[in-house]
């Protein structure tokens, strides 16, 4: 536990969470290096991450970590061959990022296509286990997972693979790189609650990025005995500031007394 000198403050529980895991080796060795030094509480598992074996074999060192899946329609070839998968597919037959495509309700509700995305997802979380993991929680690449249109799916998954731990959408903004509006705001609310229900689901109070957290203006709405989730990128050539600042006495400078906890605390 980190307090700040001669001050006795509030405690907040803090879940740093490294996104990406199995993504590449420069990606592991960075996250399990961040773990090893205490930086580092809990990380995801891409099931169709190009380095998700060597992740999944070093699991085990970490007792004291968590590790949930990161569900991936965005990036690296599908762990199925589905073609109902084709529509989020590029002529070299991987994901190819087409965000735009998971947010049309009629496309992704179409009964093949809805099929395809269950049976996908369900074989990554499937993919993790069998690997040796045991999932603590769902979250997932570009926050795929709290597109309004892919909910049905997302709440089928929970429900038959039996998780009950999810990451909430980004609910603290700095009003700098990350922002937000009234609707915005109400939306992501909406899908928080979605997230919590049929089934029943617990996740962290608050969610945002670990450099959004150190603005004094995303911290403001956090009250003691808050649960809080940090998403981190090690080994991210595009998050090198940020990873700098997670490696140094960042806690000193926090108005409260932090202390670091696992999805598995929740």
């Amino acid at each position: 536990m980190k307090r700040l000198s001669g001050t006795p403050g509030p405690e907040i529980r803090v879940i740093i969470n490294a996104d990406d895991l199995g993504h590449d080796d420069g990606i592991n060795d960075a996250t399990f290096r961040l773990m090893e030094a205490g930086k580092v509480t809990s990380a995801t598992l891409m099931a169709n991450g190009d380095a998700i074996e060597a992740a999944a074999a070093r699991v085990r060192e970490f007792p004291h970590c968590s590790f949930g899946a990161h569900l991936n329609l965005t990036e690296f070839h599908p762990v199925t061959k589905d073609p109902g998968l084709d529509f989020l597919l590029g002529p070299d037959g991987a994901f190819a990022d087409r965000r735009d495509a998971l947010c049309r309700w009629g496309l992704v509700l179409d009964g093949d296509r809805k099929e395809a995305l269950f049976n996908e997802l369900r074989a990554q979380v499937d993919r993790i286990r069998n690997l040796g993991v045991k999932i603590s929680h769902l979250d997932s690449h570009n926050h795929t997972h709290t597109i309004g249109a892919l909910m049905p799916v997302i709440k089928r998954v929970q429900r038959e693979c039996g998780i009950r731990r999810v990451r909430v959408p980004m609910n603290l903004f700095d009003d700098d790189r990350y922002n937000a509006g009234r609707s915005r705001r109400l939306k992501n609310r909406m899908i928080s609650l979605a997230l919590r229900s049929f089934p029943r689901a617990v996740g962290p109070d608050w969610f945002t990025s670990f450099a959004t957290f150190l603005s004094p203006v995303a911290q403001a709405p956090v009250r003691p005995g808050s649960t809080v989730e940090l998403m981190a990128h090690p080994g991210h050539p595009m998050c090198d500031r940020e990873n700098a600042l997670l490696e140094t006495d960042w806690e000193s400078g926090l108005p409260f007394t932090i202390r670091r906890i696992t999805y598995n605390d929740i």
